[in-house]
């Protein structure tokens, strides 16, 4: 989430290479003519906001058609703008293991037999609890699916089948002593 990160620095240099070598994707739930991708790419990354679990191509500005048919700001498991990276999975799996977390002190609040929930809580209390754990069940099924799709962009580039970029810490280390030589082998093997 730092704007002196490895991705921040990728992205300014080379936003296309970034994408593919940090596995970078936008999941959306409806049939949209632009994606946090294809936006990241046709702005240039001029107004992105860096995010432990995301890059937001709005600076953290949700737009109104996103309020309105996520029904709230800051919905960010279910934004179609929202674009990740590899790099944000540990940060995605933690926010999926929170809202799981309080998904079930919902539900175990819930739980408790009818006499007990009328006693405790209005009838307005208790449609605003049901409505909290549906707004929260949505939400960890965002993250449960943001979680999967980057976990699978991972395997594919650990894997070497996405071998047309590399991204390493340190470049500049590497540069200093990196000698051309000729070899007959996919550009993994080369490289290693």
């Amino acid at each position: 989430d730092n704007v002196n990160s490895n991705l921040a620095r990728s992205m300014k240099a080379n936003l296309e290479e970034t994408i593919i070598a940090y596995g970078g994707v936008s999941v959306s739930f409806s049939e949209r003519i632009k994606n946090g991708v294809d936006l990241l790419r046709e702005t240039g990354c001029a107004d992105i906001a860096f995010n432990k679990t995301e890059v937001c191509p709005y600076g953290n500005n949700c737009p109104m058609d996103v309020v309105k048919e996520l029904k709230g700001i800051r919905r960010c498991s279910l934004c179609p703008y929202a674009v990740r990276f590899i790099d944000h999975l540990p940060a995605v799996m933690a926010k999926k293991r929170q809202v799981a977390e309080a998904v079930d002190e919902l539900e175990s609040v819930l739980a408790a037999d009818v006499k007990t929930l009328n006693a405790k809580y209005t009838p307005t209390e208790l449609d605003a609890l049901d409505e909290d754990r549906a707004r929260l069940c949505e939400d960890l099924s965002g993250w449960i699916l943001n979680e999967e799709i980057l976990e699978v962009m991972r395997q594919r580039i650990a894997a070497g089948k996405d071998i047309r970029n590399w991204t390493v810490q340190r470049p500049e280390i590497i540069e200093r002593d990196l000698l051309r030589v000729s070899v007959q082998t996919s550009e993994s093997e080369y490289l290693l």
